[in-house]
């Protein structure tokens, strides 16, 4: 199976030039397990540093989802992999559920 990656919100500045500061990204997976779907996820906020007199600023309303994703791509900050092994690690909790035991030692 395959993550799904989208963007579920964009976190814009409050001073009337549309610039957007953050992205909040989901991964998601969903894997099938004894005929049962499972689906895990994580998300992940991506910031910006949003400048309105650059030649390259695009505000809110022109915004496309593939220009943010170029954004979040070109983010040092991110860290993809990390949100997929969150995912994985979740859906391995449920294809391989941890056993315990209860009782006292005496």
């Amino acid at each position: 199976m395959s993550y799904t990656w989208t963007i579920e919100n964009l976190q814009r500045v409050d001073d009337g030039s549309g610039g957007v500061e953050a992205a909040s990204c989901r991964c998601t997976k969903t894997i099938t397990v004894s005929g049962t779907d499972h689906t895990a996820s994580s998300l992940i906020c991506v910031p910006f540093d949003p400048d309105p007199t650059s030649e390259s600023f695009i505000p809110y309303n022109n915004l496309t989802e593939s220009v943010v994703w170029t954004w979040v791509n070109n983010q040092a900050s991110i860290d993809k992999a990390w949100a997929e092994l969150e995912v994985d690690t979740q859906l391995d909790k449920i294809e391989n559920p941890p056993t315990s035991t209860s009782g006292v030692p005496w």
